[in-house]
């Protein structure tokens, strides 16, 4: 969580103008294959204590969505007052149809985007990317760069994750940089943390020239 959480405070704090006056700031969180993790929970609940605009989506396979939505309704009757992130099925595979309509849906929806100086999506891979389609993830991280910059000039975007990027062997940080610069993401060096397993890729990366 705490990777995510600087990120929305990074978002928060930018400034626009050179008087420096703060943004009217609209957070998006969006977790790719998040599983029965309740991250986005517990993170909607903390920021709204602190009236800070930010919605959450899942997107994942439609088993997994169904399932979960039951525990999620289960745990609404128990505490009424629980914030849930809107969960959508969605084969990550299908890069250039339903990923792609459905990313458009989230990040470029005038009615959530209305009366915000910026809107900043977070974009969420844990331990996903390693049961892709080869060539899929890769595609995905341009997918995801190229729906945020068709929003203008108002949207930015952080890409955090726990996974394992394609064309990146071991821990090997030239070969990260270039694979997400690739795909127009710039990688923060200060946060690149690869460990050992099949997610061995930690780190944030943030879209170039944003």
């Amino acid at each position: 969580d705490n990777v995510i959480k600087l990120e929305i405070e990074h978002a928060l704090n930018r400034t626009n103008g050179e008087n420096g006056d703060t943004c009217t700031t609209k957070i998006k969180l969006i977790s790719l294959g998040a599983g029965y993790d309740i991250r986005c929970s517990r993170l909607l609940s903390q920021y709204s204590q602190r009236n800070v605009d930010v919605v959450a989506y899942e997107l994942d396979l439609e088993n997994v969505v169904k399932s979960k939505s039951l525990i999620l309704d289960r745990v609404k009757q128990r505490r009424p007052e629980t914030l849930q992130p809107t969960l959508i099925a969605t084969d990550l595979n299908d890069v250039d149809g339903t990923v792609k309509a459905t990313l458009e849906e989230i990040i470029l929806n005038p009615n959530f985007n209305a009366d915000a100086d910026r809107i900043h999506t977070i974009f969420v891979s844990e331990g996903v990317m390693i049961y892709l389609n080869p060539g899929v993830p890769s595609s995905l991280l341009k997918l995801l760069r190229n729906t945020v910059l068709e929003g203008g000039e108002t949207h930015t975007a952080s890409f955090c994750f726990a996974d394992r990027l394609e064309n990146v062997p071991g821990g090997d940080i030239n070969s990260a940089t270039k694979e997400l610069s690739i795909a127009g993401w710039d990688l923060s060096v200060d946060q690149w943390c690869p460990k050992p397993g099949l997610a061995r890729h930690m780190g944030v990366a943030r879209l170039l020239d944003k």
